[in-house]
């Protein structure tokens, strides 16, 4: 609950972001049949309908899109609750795992921004819950359609869990049809193979078409674009997106450099060592449960870079990997569950410093990928506040990402006498309003323009001509 109190405090109180402000603008106020007539990788569909129905229902706010994204939390934190509990019983084992996965930054970020990242994990772990559950008996058939139901969603909800999704189905298929088969009990490999394809595949096959078929008949494959071009970069992103605030605690202090490196390789390491690891321990124990996860995890990863390889496709980076991070994090704890005591202490020890560098970085103020939005309500409440005279338009220009921001809270704020021409790469041009990023404050000295406002957590700047009908 206490988690559930921060993720709908932080959709309350935190700015729109970039992105949210490009799904609300490109995606919410477009009509349906429109807006399959073209299609960005920033679309994802199932998160797209349900914020159209959010704000339809509720009205247009920063909290009202974010409402789908709430309740993707919930069923995220939820069912990696209930795996949790599976795997390790309950007692404080089953607490450290859950909060390694709840208390990463990262995944918290997810469960309260509009997108569809956190959504679609949390299908994948609701399946991944309901398939390990079936194989442990007895054998319900309503969990292998809650199952497949669960990753059509989920792909649905964004297509970056496609890879997770086929690979815990292929290797579910081969748990549960693997035992007959050693038994060379054929007539029983193949009911098996039925009830898994009437149960599950097909469920899953109809829920992914009917919501992604409309949408993905005008993709290209250059619209699938986010991603990073080499595994180094993909990793450090992870590191990143992981560990980069207790860096920032420590700037400018000795520790800050030795900090720095230590996470950044453990970062490079640590996956390949638990994939390895979760290898070696599922085929030793030979235990399902383990199976599954450490299966899922390594076909995962080979699809991931398969598809890199073969086809060009970009690597996982940050948010379009989201879905390994709670994934290997079980795997890494199954792995240390079954290792004797004395073993447990180097990867505890690890657990425990990157537990505590979680609560160090706890944050309700801003989302990591987008510290730049951090201000983005207050700087529309500044021109809110200091609009020029009646009937007087002005040309709005800034740096590119703050653009989409600026748009949707003049929108939410009925600041109709703010024009936005075309963006440009550069906001070195005419404008009569500017919000420039830290990197372009050097235009306030070249333009001779007069600094009327700085955002004190982002160094986001309105500056404007001297002659500017912005009142003072």
């Amino acid at each position: 609950m206490f988690l559930l109190a921060v993720n709908v405090y932080r959709a309350a109180t935190q700015s729109i972001t970039t992105d949210e402000a490009f799904t609300y603008l490109r995606s919410v106020l477009t009509p349906i049949p429109e807006l399959w007539q073209s299609y960005d990788a920033n679309d994802h569909v199932l998160h797209t309908f349900l914020c159209k129905a959010s704000v339809k229902l509720f009205g247009a706010s920063e909290f009202t899109p974010r409402i789908p994204a709430l309740l993707g939390g919930v069923l995220l934190l939820v069912s990696a609750l209930r795996l949790c509990r599976l795997l390790f019983g309950d007692g404080w084992y089953m607490l450290a795992a859950f909060a390694l996965i709840a208390l990463n930054p990262f995944v918290l970020d997810y469960c309260s921004i509009a997108r569809g990242y956190g959504m679609a994990t949390a299908f994948l772990l609701f399946s991944l819950d309901q398939l390990l559950r079936y194989l442990q008996g007895p054998f319900r058939a309503w969990r292998l359609y809650a199952a497949g139901i669960g990753l059509g969603l989920g792909v649905a909800a964004n297509l970056t869990v496609v890879v997770p999704g086929f690979a815990l189905a292929l290797v579910f298929a081969g748990i549960h049809l693997g035992e007959a088969a050693r038994q060379r009990n054929w007539p029983r490999v193949r009911a098996r193979f039925d009830h898994f394809v009437d149960h599950m595949a097909v469920p899953c096959v109809v829920a992914t078409v009917a919501l992604l078929l409309g949408p993905l008949l005008a993709a290209r494959r250059e619209h699938f674009y986010v991603g990073a071009k080499t595994l180094h970069d993909s990793l450090v992103s992870f590191n990143y997106a992981c560990f980069w605030r207790v860096r920032n605690l420590l700037e400018n202090t000795p520790l800050h450099y030795p900090v720095e490196n230590f996470w950044l390789g453990v970062s490079l390491v640590l996956p390949g060592v638990i994939l390895g690891a979760g290898v070696i321990v599922a085929l030793r124990d030979r235990e399902r449960n383990g199976m599954l996860l450490g299966g899922l995890c390594l076909i995962s990863a080979a699809l991931v870079l398969a598809l890199h390889s073969m086809l060009g496709a970009p690597l996982p980076e940050r948010r379009t990997g989201l879905y390994f991070v709670p994934l290997l994090t079980l795997l890494a704890a199954v792995v240390v569950f079954r290792l004797p005591r004395w073993a447990q202490v180097m990867p505890g020890g690890l657990a425990a410093l990157v537990l505590a560098q979680f609560l160090l970085s706890w944050n309700v103020r801003v989302y990591d990928e987008w510290l730049m939005d951090a201000g983005n309500r207050d700087l529309a409440l500044y021109l809110r506040s200091h609009a020029p005279p009646p009937g007087r338009k002005l040309k709005f220009g800034g740096t590119f990402p703050l653009y989409q921001g600026a748009q949707f809270y003049s929108r939410l704020y009925h600041v109709d006498w703010l024009e936005f021409p075309p963006p440009k790469v550069s906001p070195d041009d005419d404008y009569d309003v500017y919000f420039l990023d830290e990197k372009d404050h050097y235009l306030i000295g070249k333009r001779h323009l007069t600094l009327r406002y700085l955002e004190p957590f982002s160094k986001v700047a309105i500056a404007a001509p001297a002659d500017s009908p912005l009142r003072p």
